[in-house]
């Protein structure tokens, strides 16, 4: 019997490449030791034989998985716009591993109003959006907040490249900042959807 709760890996696939999969298999890996305590390392022979079947083009490779590898699903990908966000508070949700189930992430979705996405929060901390990470910048430097409901890999990355600084950011800070960066494994940082933060609405 596969182990629950099956988790969600959404890896960029690019011309027959997966660029980040070293970022990939370390959250997959950390997670599988969090949750189930297992140490074994599955293979990514598999990713790479279902990569190597799309040579041109960007896609969205599906990985879902617990102990092993249950499903590889590749769809052609184009980045969601994305011009304005709802603060909502996420209250008791946790995230913190990439859990197939999204429906609860989705209940928060419907409160959006008429923005594109929201921005949640907890207890006045910023903490991510329903599909990725995110980034302020003042003018001279980028921050994400320090306490996301999900670490991403791109957030990561970033962090890791010192492109991005952990910095705790309260709703009423939001204001220093001039705009805000949606950071997500499925899009470059050039890609990523920029959004004045006098589009990012306070909560009704």
């Amino acid at each position: 019997m596969s182990l629950q709760p099956f988790l969600l890996e959404s890896i960029r696939l690019h011309d027959g490449r997966i660029p980040y999969l070293k970022w990939h298999l370390q959250r997959i890996y950390r997670s599988r030791k969090i949750l189930w305590g297992l140490s074994d390392y599955f293979s990514p022979y598999p990713i790479l034989e279902a990569a190597a079947a799309f040579p041109m083009g960007i896609y969205k490779m599906r990985l879902l998985y617990s102990d092993t590898i249950h499903e590889i699903d590749i769809t052609p990908y184009a980045i969601r716009p994305v011009f304005s966000l709802q603060l909502i508070d996420a209250g008791a949700l946790v995230y913190d591993h990439k859990y197939a189930d999204r429906s609860a992430l989705q209940q928060l979705v419907l409160q959006r109003g008429g923005a594109d996405d929201v921005l949640m929060y907890r207890e006045d901390q910023i903490t991510d959006s329903s599909y990725a990470n995110v980034a302020f910048y003042d003018g001279a430097t980028w921050y994400t907040p320090s306490g996301p409901l999900l670490q991403g890999v791109q957030r990561s990355r970033f962090i890791s490249a010192g492109l991005l600084s952990p910095l705790n950011i309260k709703i009423q800070d939001i204001g220093r900042f001039q705009s805000a960066k949606l950071i997500n494994a499925m899009m470059t940082w050039e890609e990523s959807p920029l959004i004045p933060t006098l589009k990012i609405f306070e909560p009704r």
